[in-house]
């Protein structure tokens, strides 16, 4: 006869498993109830801490979710709990509680990689970058093929004899260094040889690693540009005007859209300095809200890039109100809620008939430099035109097509472009302006945005905390003579998108 302990752990592994499918097919409400019924029955059940943890972050309840991964660590006994509360800490700005933790970690774990690489980040951003260097640097003693070599050459002086470039361009010698290992590298030994001005020798780095990096994803431009003429030819001016007044009312969002390195996360800073406004960063909720409160209720089959006039009034302001709920926990009495998801830019007529009050910032920096800027930037993403020159080139004119489209339908007062080259020449007026257009009075507090006590946490962290420089646009010309490809497909026109 089986024991019931065993018959007791057989249903757990079911129950676990189903919560785990649950997850991964998207429905949170099954798996937050099986990850309640796991622990109505044993507290201490591992994977239901996890899942709960996961959802109280996504969901901005933060202390609930610190909360949850306290008792998890005192469980499990895992340096990676601890990181991830160290983590959480870090990512909704509680800096100093961070440190504390981490450094707590390192005492009861001892050094691992993801807590002193998540010091580092803690220190840099704190301004204290020598420290920040030294935990990178012990964490490539422990493990030279670490893969922090990147950030730490981002943190770094250098001079041609350098150690630390020695060490990047001989690790790139090496046939057996780990793909991800071999893209941190190519980009740190890049970014040395770029602040040397080493064009010659920095830009093949540059290249490999963007193809080490373009050979991961799948994308493809053709599919990508088929995808915006289906939208632009499903959103037009006919739908607009016959779904006017749907939605759901709300005038707190405001969403920062573009491609990146062009001037988002100045934008962004500007106005989260505002005490009237919040910014949720590059979150997911809105993309998640379509799905959960308007695709699952309409037939298998559907597409809403060619099919919008088919969805009910009344499903276009149940996802609007969904998405709201979402973020007014983590925002219950921001006035404006900054939500800075820059690939947002292909829902723009979905977040308007959804939310249409809704306002859109369209961050826009001069080709050249952007594309430039992007290339050598070391991105991770799923759109993968970043790391290929052609790609780069032909996605920026489609989707500054896209944006022109997204621009000629909505009203004038829920749209605006911000060019970067405004931005940063004259930081002021511009910061007027975008509080002016989100419909709040001006506040000085948005001019120390550069230098306040939050996290900067985009790629341009560093150049954030430093003051804004005009006439920084121009570094591209420095490897003008590899960038042909840009320039050629930036040449080439984009028929009508609604063609």
């Amino acid at each position: 006869m089986r024991d019931p302990k065993d018959l007791k752990l057989t249903e757990v592994g079911w129950q676990v498993k189903a919560m785990r499918t649950a997850v991964r097919e998207g429905d949170v409400a099954k798996a937050e109830r099986i990850a309640r019924e796991l622990l109505a029955s044993d507290p201490t059940q591992p994977d239901a801490l996890r899942v709960l943890s996961r959802f109280a972050a996504v969901a901005g309840h933060y202390d609930t979710a610190i909360g949850i991964l306290r008792t998890l660590e005192q469980v499990t006994g895992e340096s990676s709990v601890a990181f991830d509360i160290g983590n959480l800490l870090f990512r909704c700005g509680r800096v100093a509680e961070a440190a504390e933790v981490v450094d707590a970690a390192i005492a009861t774990y001892g050094e691992t990689h993801p807590l002193l690489d998540l010091r580092a980040e803690i220190l840099s951003t704190d301004g204290r970058i020598e420290e920040a260097k030294a935990c990178l640097e012990r964490g490539l003693e422990l493990d030279p093929r670490h893969a922090s070599h990147y950030v730490l050459a981002t943190l770094t002086d250098y001079t041609p004899d350098h150690p630390h470039l020695q060490q990047m361009e001989a690790m790139l010698g090496d046939p057996t260094l780990t793909v991800d290992a071999r893209i941190q590298a190519n980009f740190g030994a890049a970014t040395a040889r770029d602040q040397l001005g080493d064009a010659e020798r920095a830009f093949p780095l540059y290249a490999e690693g963007n193809r080490l990096r373009r050979e991961q994803v799948r994308f493809d431009v053709a599919a990508e540009e088929a995808n915006i003429r289906r939208i632009t030819t499903g959103f037009d001016a006919e739908l607009i005007s016959e779904f006017s007044g749907t939605g759901h009312r709300d005038a707190a969002p405001v969403f920062i859209v573009g491609l990146p390195r062009g001037g988002s996360s100045l934008v962004e800073h500007f106005l989260a300095a505002h005490p009237g406004v919040h910014s949720i960063g590059e979150t997911e909720e809105l993309p998640r809200a379509v799905d959960r409160d308007l695709m699952k209720h309409m037939h298998r089959g559907f597409d809403l890039a060619t099919q919008p006039q088919a969805v009910p009034q009344d499903l276009w302001a149940r996802a609007g109100s969904g998405y709201m709920q979402s973020v007014r926990r983590m925002a219950p009495d921001a006035e404006r809620i900054v939500d800075k998801q820059l690939f947002n830019d292909l829902l723009v007529g979905v977040i308007h008939l959804m939310l249409p009050e809704a306002r859109f910032i369209h961050c826009r920096r001069e080709p050249m430099a952007q594309g430039w800027s992007s290339y050598a930037g070391n991105f991770r993403t799923d759109r993968g035109f970043v790391y290929d020159l052609t790609e780069l080139g032909r996605t920026y004119r489609l989707h500054e097509a896209l944006m022109a489209h997204w621009e000629q339908l909505l009203p004038a007062d829920r749209y605006m472009t911000m060019d970067y080259e405004a931005l940063v020449a004259d930081p002021e007026q511009a910061a007027r302006h975008l509080v002016e257009f989100v419909g709040l009075p001006w506040d000085a507090a948005c001019l120390e945005a550069t230098a306040a006590d939050r996290l900067a946490l985009a790629l341009s962290a560093r150049q954030l905390r430093a003051p804004i420089r005009a006439g920084t646009g121009a570094r591209w010309r420095d490897y003008e003579r590899f960038l042909a490809p840009l320039v050629d497909a930036l040449a080439q026109p984009v028929d009508p998108l609604s063609s």
